[in-house]
């Protein structure tokens, strides 16, 4: 019988920061109920603040996912970053990297448009 799994904490790692990007913006989907969580990158040590929802630990089952949203920003640079999630299974303590397939998210400041 499968067990349940809790997701005791989720910290966020920078991996290196520089001078802000000229980025496009895409359209943002979920396609599921999430709990959302906004991050300072700015800051020494940033780190989730949950929106509108309970903070850490959860507790996942085969059949009660849980899905998370983080909107992380930075006023005027841009910074690599990931996330560690600290995951406890039958006892036993793990540490899950969650990244872009193996590098850093990124996110970079984007200057305001200028009127015309």
């Amino acid at each position: 019988m499968p067990h349940a799994v809790v997701l005791r904490l989720l910290n966020v790692v920078v991996d290196g920061r520089q001078p802000a990007l000229h980025l496009e913006t895409g359209p943002q989907q979920a396609p599921l109920p999430y709990r959302k969580f906004l991050v300072d990158l700015d800051i020494s040590e940033p780190r989730l603040v949950p929106q509108g929802s309970a903070d850490f630990p959860y507790v996942v089952t085969q059949t009660g996912p849980e899905i998370f949203e983080v909107m992380a920003y930075t006023g005027g640079q841009c910074v690599d970053w990931h996330l560690e999630l600290e995951v406890v299974s039958q006892g036993e303590t793990c540490t899950v990297v969650v990244d872009d397939d193996g590098r850093p998210f990124r996110v970079s400041y984007r200057t305001p448009a200028q009127p015309e």
